[in-house]
């Protein structure tokens, strides 16, 4: 389920945050918010760990394409 809630068995976290602040409860609020970051960071890394093999192979291509303009033919 991506976002609803069935009342008293299921909630999504956004929603269990906003049902936990209006309750005054912001130690659990603060606790969810942190796990949202963590899930978010978890995922940033392993799309970068995923899409970075790729990029070290760009960045040797522009940097010869950069090297090659710099160079003075002669002739």
């Amino acid at each position: 389920m991506l976002a609803g809630n069935i009342a008293g068995k299921t909630s999504t976290i956004s929603q269990q945050i906003a049902m936990v602040v209006q309750s005054g409860d912001y130690a659990t609020a603060g606790f969810w918010c942190i796990v949202i970051i963590a899930i978010s960071f978890a995922c940033l890394v392993s799309i970068n760990m995923i899409c970075g093999k790729n990029k070290g192979i760009k960045r040797k291509r522009k940097n010869n394409v950069a090297h090659s303009k710099n160079k003075k033919t002669v002739g």
